[in-house]
């Protein structure tokens, strides 16, 4: 695959994976990694969002979304209004068919069709965005909380306490990264914030939360941790051995448990539940962009540079 890559690849239902590409392309691929079709958009920002009906949406750096039909025909193109953009791409589908994208302070809802329907700015950048009960959620990187409703502008409704590097929603609740060391809990329902864990020994890269409401941290050197619903820690495993370098970046599950951690500069880790953790050879690299889940238990993996792995936990 020509690099650069743009952020992860996305995968639908059909086993169609959308890259984007420094080069101002976005192109598909099936699972057998056979190019369906490729279009020159211009250059993007970030990777593509999944809109209904098998649609793509594409950002660019000059302020435009770009809806792309799922056999490559662009089928619309409209100005955000906010000129030219720069920062990093943040995005979500919406439960209508739609998305949420945000670069730097500013931030817009797209309808299934890639029209605009609302846009806004905040104070900070923002670093996660949210599909919740109809309502924009953003999360600002300082840690500042706020729901953009339809019709209204964005309200405060919460803070963090403190810088933001993760965000995960569960439910009516938010799982942050806050400062390099602690695991917050926001109640948007209360808005209420509790830490359930600090640790001043870790420096936290990346979380998972399951379904029960258990999270998994992923911290700097390979330490991985579980911690039940309660923030209490069930277990600490040491990933990599002392001196073996590698700096921890991205945590990801399935829906059954398995665990796989992207370490830059050391081969990817996989851990199903209930079984210890093993090295994945010949899969590090010094650019790893975040995987893709394909199915359980199987996802994408790959480098900025190009490369791209499938990787399945187990016997093929």
């Amino acid at each position: 695959m020509t690099g650069p890559i743009l952020g992860a690849p996305l995968a639908d239902e059909r086993g169609r994976i959308a890259i984007a590409h420094g080069a101002g392309r976005l192109t598909t691929i099936d699972l057998g990694g056979r190019t369906l079709w490729t279009l020159r958009l211009g250059e993007l920002l970030g990777a593509p969002v999944a809109l209904g009906a098998g649609r793509l949406l594409a950002v660019t750096r000059e302020g435009e979304v770009v809806g792309v039909s799922a056999v490559g025909r662009q089928l619309s193109r409209e100005r955000l209004p906010f000129g030219e953009l720069e920062g990093l791409l943040v995005s979500t589908p919406t439960t209508d068919g739609g998305a949420i994208i945000a670069v730097g302070a500013r931030y817009a809802r797209v309808d299934e069709s890639a029209s605009i329907v609302a846009a806004g700015g905040t104070a900070t950048a923002i670093g996660a965005v949210f599909d919740w009960r109809g309502s924009m959620l953003l999360v600002e990187r300082d840690g500042r909380i706020l729901v953009h409703a339809p019709a209204l502008d964005a309200t405060e409704i919460g803070r963090l306490g403190g810088p933001t590097a993760r965000v995960a929603l569960l439910g009516d609740k938010l799982h942050a990264l806050v400062g390099e060391h602690a695991l917050v809990v926001f109640d948007l329902r209360t808005r209420l914030a509790e830490r359930r864990f600090l640790d001043a020994a870790l420096e936290l890269r990346d979380l998972v939360v399951h379904g029960d409401g258990s999270t998994r941290l992923l911290a700097a050197g390979g330490t991985l941790l579980e911690l039940d619903v309660t923030g209490r820690e069930m277990g600490r495993i040491e990933l990599l051995p002392d001196g073996a370098g590698g700096e921890s970046t991205t945590l990801l599950a399935d829906r059954q448990g398995t665990v796989l951690t992207v370490m830059s500069g050391a081969p990817l880790m996989l851990m199903p539940r209930g079984h210890e953790a093993s090295a994945v050879p010949s899969t590090g690299c010094p650019d790893p962009v975040r995987p893709t889940p394909l199915a359980d238990g199987v996802v994408l993996t790959g480098c900025r540079s190009g490369v791209l792995r499938g990787l399945s936990d187990k016997s093929r």
